[in-house]
């Protein structure tokens, strides 16, 4: 078993769903759309969906997982909803977005959980938010949440703390590479028998001024930047980089 999927089955119990961040999304839906529909870009194993769906909205996830999505489709089955009901669950890759959905399908789009920087670099990262445009109605939002690389690269990569559950201790730290991004580490240790599982995936530590330049030149308009789900101002010290803009 790879390091992503132990990821996966641990995943809710790492980062549990914050109702906080199901605010933000709502507070964010364009007044003037009736049937909302929004796009979860790297939905993991669906728990915001399955609380945006919840709450109302017509909310499809995508990921390129299939171990999240099968976690994810089997706790929609498990809601008790009838299958018409259930939010969608489906595999998609985050650079081809426009061949799995028609332009202007969604009043939001969805990238959080730091998934943007899982992109090479600059030109990927504003393709995919074309992409994400031309899915956006007129007036549509645009939701993106990354790290904070700002403060990051600033305190020079100092590791995270750890996160300890019943079963698990998962720890996370950084490394610079050669090519300019960064190799993010990750270590599992179940304690039902001291396994550990091991892996690193190359991050793009994407900035807030190339990121707002990026979103200037795709065709966004009224980016806000929050340093929090609260709408907490940013600042080089906050530790995530929330993003809210609309469609031009």
């Amino acid at each position: 078993m790879t390091v992503y999927s132990v990821l996966a089955v641990h995943y809710d119990d790492i980062f549990p769903l914050d109702p906080v961040t199901v605010d933000f999304v709502g507070s964010s839906v364009p007044q003037t759309s009736v049937s909302v529909k929004i796009l979860d870009v790297g939905c993991a194993t669906g728990s915001l969906v399955r609380a945006l769906a919840a709450d109302g909205w017509d909310a499809v996830g995508i990921d390129s997982d299939e171990t999240m999505l099968a976690i994810a489709r089997e706790r929609a089955a498990a809601g008790g909803r009838p299958e018409a009901a259930r939010p969608r669950f489906l595999t998609g890759d985050m650079r081809s977005l426009e061949g799995l959905f028609p332009p202007r399908a969604f009043d939001v789009v969805l990238c959080l959980g730091n998934t943007l920087v899982h992109l090479e670099g600059g030109r990927e990262i504003g393709d995919f938010l074309r992409q994400a445009r031309t899915l956006l109605a007129p007036g549509g939002k645009l939701l993106v949440q990354i790290m904070n690389y700002d403060f990051i690269l600033a305190v020079r990569l100092r590791p995270f703390p750890d996160v300890e559950t019943d079963s698990l201790l998962f720890r996370r730290a950084y490394s610079l590479r050669n090519d300019g991004r960064l190799d993010f580490h990750l270590s599992l240790t179940e304690k039902r028998d001291g396994r550990a599982h091991e892996g690193a995936f190359p991050l793009y530590p994407l900035k807030k001024a190339p990121l707002e330049s990026i979103l200037g030149k795709t065709g966004y308009a009224d980016a806000e930047f929050f340093g929090d789900f609260k709408g907490g101002a940013w600042s080089v010290d906050s530790r995530l980089l929330v993003v809210r803009a609309s469609r031009v």
